[in-house]
């Protein structure tokens, strides 16, 4: 069934909203991203519903614990499953995304470089409007070198995306 485009709207707001302050305000960051994954799920518009699981699960791996991780990984599997299914390029970047910060907060580095590299192949490839979703998993993935101690790859790549940040007046990346 075709969801109303006031529905479409309205979730693109929330998402939106959620977006915007997740580095500002992150309650409140997550209090629309909760009234988000609610109205997507029940619109039921696929490349939402991905982005809404996705982001929760990003979310939801805060609260810790080990069942909880293992919860996160089914939400953000079933995520990645529906967003390759649907195959669009940015639902795909925003579930990659998530799943660099998902693999960082629970400790699994090399993960977390994985997904950001294979965010970064996504916005050269097929879709570089990509802006968030490759900055923030860039974030992930540069925390993630200093983690496992890799600061001469880190020393080598800051230098390129700060440039890269400036130059395309990214402010979220250039101030990271």
């Amino acid at each position: 069934a075709e969801v109303p485009a006031p529905v479409l709207r309205r979730l693109d707001l929330l998402w939106a909203a959620s977006l915007g302050l997740c580095w500002v305000d992150p309650l409140l960051s997550m209090a629309f991203q909760a009234r988000f994954a609610v109205e997507a799920r029940r619109a039921g518009e696929g490349g939402r519903v991905a982005r809404a699981m996705a982001t929760d699960a990003a979310y939801q791996i805060s609260e810790g614990g080990e069942g909880n991780r293992r919860r996160c990984d089914r939400l953000m599997a079933a995520a990645r499953s529906l967003a390759r299914d649907l195959g669009q390029p940015l639902i795909e970047g925003t579930v990659g995304a998530c799943e660099s910060a998902l693999a960082f907060f629970s400790g699994r580095f090399a993960e977390a470089l994985r997904c950001d590299a294979h965010v970064e192949q996504l916005v050269a490839t097929r879709c570089p409007s990509m802006t968030w979703e490759r900055t923030n998993s860039r974030l992930f993935g540069l925390w993630s070198q200093l983690w496992l101690g890799d600061l001469a790859g880190v020393r080598q790549r800051l230098p390129r995306l700060l440039r890269e940040a400036r130059s395309e007046g990214d402010l979220l990346a250039a101030a990271c």
